[in-house]
């Protein structure tokens, strides 16, 4: 399982570095490898990997998403055995990531997002202001 943050850029090749806890967890599940195929999904304008391919099918809500939206995707890319994520055009564009722009991964149990920074913070400003809207009408509720 994953958790935790990790910092990195994209790579003029447009890959992304994995962390060694990424890393390490891949190869706890499909053991050693020199290059490896996985699923990415695309959604919520970020990219989700799941770390056991099992845990793609588990991930029963961004199947069920797939099926009603145009904005989610999956597409099978690459990684090779130093963690070096390969993200096709579609991905890279869909995630708003650029050559050298900083890229944050989080860890969430049994798959990783993949964020722009600028989005994720964008992200983080907007939750902000949802949470405080909804604590806000929770307590009108109370007080009447």
């Amino acid at each position: 399982m994953i958790t935790g943050c990790h910092n990195t850029n994209i790579d003029k090749d447009y890959r992304v570095k994995l962390n060694r806890k990424v890393v390490s967890a891949l190869v706890d599940t499909y053991g050693k490898f020199e290059i490896l195929k996985i699923k990415v999904f695309a959604y919520d304008k970020c990219l989700i990997v799941p770390i056991q391919q099992r845990d793609f099918e588990a991930l029963r809500h961004f199947r069920e998403e797939l099926h009603k939206s145009n904005e989610v995707f999956f597409e099978t890319v690459m990684v090779d055995e130093h963690g070096l994520l390969l993200l096709s055009k579609r991905l890279k564009n869909y995630a708003g990531l650029r050559v050298g722009s900083r890229v944050i991964i989080l860890g969430m149990l049994k798959y990783i997002e993949i964020w722009s920074a600028v989005r994720f913070e964008q992200y983080l400003k907007n939750s902000k202001e949802k949470f405080k809207e909804a604590v806000d009408e929770i307590g009108k509720n109370i007080s009447k």
